[in-house]
């Protein structure tokens, strides 16, 4: 994380003994987690990694779930596999063990065990998740939606965390792991959600409104639209326009 070059020496051997042993194809992965949301990308590439974890797509998913104001920076974030090198890419999710489950986040951060009636506003960021570049990583529960607080900071962080199945069987954990199921079919059927092609890049962190070619985010609708695009099954190009609506109502 400090810039050790020991770490670049130690991936730099990792892969000559798995090539050596013919594992090619053996993921060399960092959890690099700098304050800087994108830096991670710039040192993954430095010590040549096979990816990196990527926080950027999690804290807007927090964010925009919590505030329920969508922003052009979720574009960004979207955008994962921007400014990877050959061969890198991101590790991709919503939520993980650092930080409260992404239920919980929407629905105020809250301490207790109570479903969050906001929970169908965790429906976008997984679409968001499972239509953007790189590996996705679910936690485990998230597939139903389970609702769990973790403070931030403080020692009440290291505690049990038995998984709370009761929020797989509520109305909730079934749409939450119905679609879940379906966007996991989705991408598997569509490897070309996976590449790194993505539109629009460099927009304006300030923008309210589509481009001219209807892409971007309309903030006032809380509507996002892009185009992505890689290659299918069969080898050959498949496209697609992603939509996705993250109204309230």
């Amino acid at each position: 994380r400090e810039g050790d070059p020991g770490i670049t020496t130690l991936i730099a051997n990792l892969r000559r003994r798995l090539q050596a042993s013919g594992r090619t194809n053996f993921p060399l992965l960092l959890e690099n987690l700098p304050d800087a949301r994108y830096q991670a990308i710039d040192e993954a590439n430095r010590i040549g990694a096979s990816g990196t974890w990527f926080d950027p797509l999690m804290f807007e998913a927090f964010e925009t779930g919590r505030s329920g104001q969508l922003g052009a920076s979720y574009l960004r974030a979207l955008d994962a596999g921007r400014d990877f090198a050959e061969g890198c890419g991101p590790v991709i999710y919503v939520e993980n063990h650092d930080h409260g489950t992404l239920v919980n986040k929407i629905g105020g951060d809250r301490p207790g065990v109570e479903r969050s009636q906001h929970w169908y506003r965790a429906q976008p960021h997984l679409i968001a998740l499972f239509t953007a570049c790189g590996a996705v990583m679910l936690h485990t529960g998230q597939e139903f939606g389970e609702e769990r607080y973790l403070p931030e900071a403080g020692s009440d962080r290291v505690r049990p965390r038995p998984l709370q199945w009761q929020f797989r069987d509520d109305a909730a954990g079934k749409a939450l792991l119905a679609l879940h199921r379906r966007l996991i079919r989705l991408r598997r059927e569509h490897p070309g959600l996976t590449s790194a092609h993505f539109h629009p890049r460099g927009v304006a962190a300030e923008a309210q409104q589509f481009d001219r070619d209807g892409y971007g985010i309309d903030a006032a609708r809380q509507l996002l639209i892009v185009h992505r695009w890689g290659t299918a099954r069969d080898g050959g190009s498949e496209r697609f326009v992603v939509v996705i609506n993250f109204a309230a109502k």
